[in-house]
C-alpha cells in the first residue's frame, strides 16, 4: 500500500540524529504556518470574519512556536563561531552536532 511506504519515508526523514529530528519538526511547523495562511485565504474568499480571526491565531501560535527553534539554531551557531569551529573545517569524526553537541 501507498500509506506504508509514506509511513516509512516520513520515518527515514526524521529518524536517527536529534539534527534530523530538529528538521522534521521545523518541516512540520512550516507545513502548519502554509496550511494556516490557506485557512486565512479561504475566510477572506468566503467572507467569514470568525474564520479569518481563527487563521490568523493559528498563524500566530504556530510563529510563536517556531521563534525558540530558531533562536536555538542561532546561539549554537554563534556558540560555534565564537569557538572557532566551522562544518567545513572539522573532520567527519569529529563532527558534531551544533544544537545538542552530539557526533554526527
Amino acid at each position: 500500500m501507498w500509506n506504508s511506504k509514506l509511513v516509512s519515508r516520513i520515518r527515514e526523514f526524521c529518524a536517527g540524529h536529534r539534527r534530523s529530528e530538529h528538521r522534521c519538526h521545523l518541516t512540520g511547523w512550516w507545513l502548519f504556518v502554509g496550511s494556516a495562511i490557506f485557512f486565512i485565504i479561504a475566510g477572506l474568499r468566503s467572507g467569514d470574519v470568525l474564520t479569518i480571526v481563527g487563521g490568523i491565531l493559528f498563524l500566530l501560535g504556530c510563529l510563536l512556536f517556531l521563534y525558540p527553534m530558531a533562536c536555538l539554531c542561532e546561539r549554537a551557531e554563534e556558540t560555534r563561531r565564537d569557538a572557532g569551529e566551522s562544518r567545513d573545517t572539522q573532520r567527519p569524526e569529529e563532527r558534531v552536532c551544533p544544537r545538542c553537541g552530539e557526533r554526527i
